[in-house]
């Protein structure tokens, strides 16, 4: 009766090897993945950089040029009394100006001088005549010569002519010797527009 048992018992192991081996070679089938789908991968945000505002340019002021104050120019002073041309032999010799009072262009104006040496004119014989004119020719109201010895400012002083009008003409009657010539002379006319006035020029004279 045991021996029965044994059998038994074996045929049951070897029963449940059977159905494992059967098993095993027919597979088991595959078993359904009821997970849910994973979700694709969400992208990695793109990061776009946002660019900084431009701060607006300040307007520089272009610097404004300043000119420096012009002074007021001076009053220009009309041309005053004419040149005196003095002619001896043959030779021509302006004089040098000296004291005048002049009114021109609605203008009084003048320079308060000295006996001057004079522009010089050379030798000059005793008796030699001399004449004055002006450039430009005004009207000579009247006129004056007189003469000094040199270097003594007109001290004294030896009246040689006088007159009215044109020609202003003198005789040199003076002793040999060097002299300073004068002509006082009255110019122009209220209708005349370059002016009228005194004036006062000089030379200086060899005599002998």
């Amino acid at each position: 009766m045991q021996r029965a048992r044994w059998r038994l018992m074996r045929l049951h192991a070897l029963a449940a090897l059977a159905v494992a081996v059967v098993g095993a070679c027919s597979g088991s089938p595959a078993s359904a993945d009821t997970a849910p789908p994973s979700s694709p991968p969400t992208p990695a945000a793109t990061v776009t950089p946002v660019a900084s505002p431009t701060p607006a340019a300040t307007a520089t002021p272009s610097p404004v040029a300043t000119q420096p104050a012009q002074p007021s120019p001076e009053p220009t002073l009309p041309s005053g009394p004419p040149a005196a041309v003095l002619t001896v032999n043959g030779r021509t010799i302006t004089g040098d100006p000296g004291s005048f009072t002049w009114s021109q262009a609605g203008m009084e104006f003048g320079s308060d001088g000295p006996w001057l040496p004079g522009e010089d004119a050379g030798a000059v014989a005793a008796g030699a005549r001399v004449e004055v004119a002006f450039e430009p020719d005004l009207r000579v109201r009247s006129w004056s010569i007189r003469a000094a010895p040199a270097n003594q400012q007109g001290e004294p002083a030896t009246p040689l002519a006088s007159g009215s009008g044109a020609p202003v003409t003198v005789e040199i009657a003076l002793e040999d010797g060097s002299w300073e010539l004068q002509l006082e002379v009255e110019l122009g006319s209220t209708a005349d527009d370059r002016g009228r006035g005194s004036a006062t020029y000089y030379w200086r004279l060899d005599v002998g």
